[in-house]
Formats: C-alpha cells, sequence, structure tokens
C-alpha cells in the first residue's frame, strides 16, 4: 500500500532533477517521486531500453521526463548529458546520484577489476557528476545547491 506523501502535491514545480541510475530501481522510485510532486525528470543511464522504458511509465503518470544515454564513469558523458539537460530545460535544480556498480557475489570472489568498476561508477562517477553539475546547480535558485547521493 502506497503511503501519501506528506509534501505538497506541487513543491518542486518548475524545478528539474536529473538522476544518475535513475530508470531502475530505487534512483527510479525517485525519479517518479520528484516528478509526482512537480519537477521535470531527466534521466541519465547506460542502456537505451531502460531509459526509453522508465520516461515512458513517468509520462504515464503525467510527468515531464526526458532520458539521456551517457555513463558516469565518463566526463565528457557527464558533461554532454548536463549540458543537453541545460539545452533541453533551461535549469538544473537537483542532482540525484542513484547510478550504482555491484556485483552480487561472495567477498572472496569479487575481482580487483570488479571492485575497481564499484569503485569508479559509484565514488568517481558520484564526484564526476558533483564536480560537473555545481556550475549549474548555482545558478537555480538564488545559489542553493541541491545535491543528493544515493547508491543502491
Amino acid at each position: 500500500m502506497a503511503m501519501e506523501s506528506p509534501f505538497k502535491a506541487e513543491i518542486l514545480k518548475g524545478k528539474v532533477a536529473l538522476l544518475t541510475g535513475g530508470g531502475s530501481g530505487i534512483g527510479y522510485e525517485i525519479s517518479y517521486q520528484l516528478g509526482k510532486h512537480g519537477a521535470s525528470i531527466v534521466i541519465m543511464g547506460r542502456r537505451r531500453n531502460v531509459l526509453d522504458s522508465a520516461v515512458d511509465s513517468l509520462r504515464s503518470h503525467g510527468i515531464h521526463a526526458v532520458g539521456l544515454e551517457g555513463d558516469v564513469r565518463k566526463k565528457e558523458d557527464a558533461i554532454r548529458v548536463l549540458e543537453s539537460t541545460i539545452k533541453h530545460f533551461g535549469r538544473l535544480d537537483i542532482l540525484v546520484n542513484a547510478a550504482a556498480g555491484n556485483f552480487l557475489v561472495a567477498a572472496e570472489d569479487l575481482t580487483t577489476n570488479g571492485f575497481r568498476t564499484v569503485i569508479d561508477i559509484d565514488s568517481v562517477g558520484t564526484f564526476t557528476m558533483c564536480h560537473e553539475a555545481l556550475k549549474y546547480l548555482k545558478k537555480g535558485d538564488q545559489g542553493n545547491t541541491h545535491l543528493m547521493v544515493e547508491q543502491s
């Protein structure tokens, strides 16, 4: 049973939120909740089919949403997605870092390369997105910044 939100229905009206990993799992639910409260949503992810499915679902709920392909491990992708967000919506108010790398194996079976991949996505990717987004976030809402780090 879904719980009713304690927030005003349009508390985020006019705001733009970019979510890495917002196409599935916890990231999708955050996308949905932000959109449900009035924000326009940009989802960044590596898999076009996941992006398209998530965007279709958000739009079916009346949420203005777009999906942009990109990998948080690549600085050039972060820059391109941020520039596309600004071009499309004219601003950025909220960044949620929900992209995460996971290998569901016993600790002793996790390889060095697997661990490095998780760190590159979860830590370096989060840093890269925050670092590149700050100049846009500072422009919106009188310089207040809204960063959210959520690792699935």
